[in-house]
């Protein structure tokens, strides 16, 4: 496997301080780190630079969230847009995924067109393609496929074409054992009262959200 250099390491301490008032008045509060039980994934945008340049392919990814010590990955379908249906290379990736002790958690969907688009053609030939990725984050054994609520026409029209498509894609995602999750992820997505009521209103679905904290950064 290459190597190649980090953009950024970022490392989370998460510690517990004992109460001064349970101590004697001679004692130093003492800090317990915890969370070591805890199990973090990575997601594949982390690598964006690398990746759009051609120094690192899908495959490296897994390698590098391994030697990471992550237990997961979070792939962005960008990274191997033309390939959702090419289970030679569906295969490459389980097979690098189990060298690596790795989890396949979640596929990150983009550019399938738009579930909430007001042209009916244009949002059933979204949700095929969506289909198509559900499948194969069913064959990658994830959990979760993250999808857009992007769309056309005025924010009501949006979420009411969203929950339509969405609706119908988390319902044939189901089937497959996974649940499709939303991201504020630009758009009228990005207003977190109108993404919440979307979410509610899909909460029978199994549909569920993801905060993206650095959107807009």
């Amino acid at each position: 496997m290459k190597i190649f250099p980090l953009t950024w390491i970022a490392t989370i301490t998460l510690a517990l301080f004992v109460s001064c008032s349970k101590l004697e008045d001679n004692q130093a509060p003492v800090a317990k780190t915890i969370g070591s039980e805890a199990k973090y994934s990575l997601a594949q945008w982390s690598f964006n630079r690398e990746l759009f340049a051609g120094e690192m392919d899908t495959v490296d990814f897994i390698y590098a969230a391994g030697d990471m010590n992550f237990v997961g990955v979070e792939y962005v379908s960008q990274f191997f847009q033309d390939k959702v249906d090419d289970f030679e290379y569906l295969d490459s990736l389980n097979a690098a995924a189990k060298a690596a002790g790795i989890k396949n958690l979640m596929i990150q969907v983009d550019n399938i067109g738009n579930l909430g688009a007001s042209d009916s053609e244009l949002q059933s030939q979204a949700i095929a393609t969506g289909k198509k990725w559900v499948d194969a984050a069913s064959y990658l054994g994830c959990d979760m496929m993250r999808v857009n609520a992007h769309g056309d026409g005025s924010p009501e029209d949006v979420k009411a074409q969203s929950i339509e498509a969405i609706g119908i894609l988390a319902e044939y995602a189901q089937q497959k054992g996974l649940q499709i999750i939303i991201e504020n992820h630009g758009g009228i997505s990005n207003d977190g009262a109108w993404l919440a009521d979307l979410i509610t209103k899909l909460a029978d679905k199994n549909v569920a959200g993801l905060a993206d904290f650095i959107i807009g950064v």
